[in-house]
C-alpha cells in the first residue's frame, strides 16, 4: 500500500514560501486559526483527487494536450475552493502554485526481494486563461 510521506505547498492560500510537512503513522495537526491548517490539509485533497481524475481519463482512453487542474472536489466534501485567483496566494511572487507530494510503499516482490516504490511528485499549476475557474499543470 503506497503512503504520502511528505507533502509540500507554495503559493497556495496562506502558504507563499515553501512549506513541507512530513507525514507519519498518525498526524496531528495543532495552530491558532487562520494558521493554515485546513489549507494545508484541503492542498492534499485537491492534489489526490486531481490525479485521480487524471487516472481514470488515463485508463479511459483519453488524451490531451492541457492538463487541467480542478479547484472543485469531485470526490471531498468541503473542498471546493472556486478559482486559481482565490486560492493562489496574494502576495505570491510567480503566478504558479506549486504542490509536491513524496509517496513510499510497497511495489512489488522480485524473487523473494521486496522492492519498494519511492515516487516525488512535483506539480506547477498556472492559470488557464480560457477558464479561469481552473488552473493547468505547466510542469509535472
Amino acid at each position: 500500500m503506497a503512503m504520502i510521506t511528505r507533502l509540500g505547498v507554495k503559493n497556495f492560500k496562506k502558504f507563499r514560501d515553501a512549506t513541507g510537512i512530513s507525514f507519519s503513522d498518525i498526524n496531528i495537526f495543532v495552530g491558532t486559526n487562520s494558521s493554515g491548517k485546513s489549507s494545508f490539509i484541503k492542498s492534499l485533497m485537491l492534489l489526490t483527487d486531481n490525479i485521480m481524475k487524471r487516472v481514470n481519463l488515463l485508463q479511459g482512453g483519453v488524451m490531451t494536450n492541457k492538463i487541467l487542474f480542478d479547484f472543485n472536489s469531485t470526490n471531498c466534501d468541503n473542498v471546493n475552493l472556486g478559482t486559481f485567483r482565490r486560492v493562489i496566494n496574494h502576495d505570491a511572487q510567480s503566478e504558479n502554485i506549486i504542490l509536491e507530494a513524496n509517496i513510499c510503499g510497497e511495489r512489488f516482490s522480485r524473487e523473494a526481494n521486496e522492492q519498494t516504490l519511492d515516487l516525488f511528485i512535483q506539480l506547477e499549476i498556472q492559470n488557464d486563461e480560457e477558464n479561469a475557474d481552473l488552473g493547468y499543470l505547466s510542469r509535472v
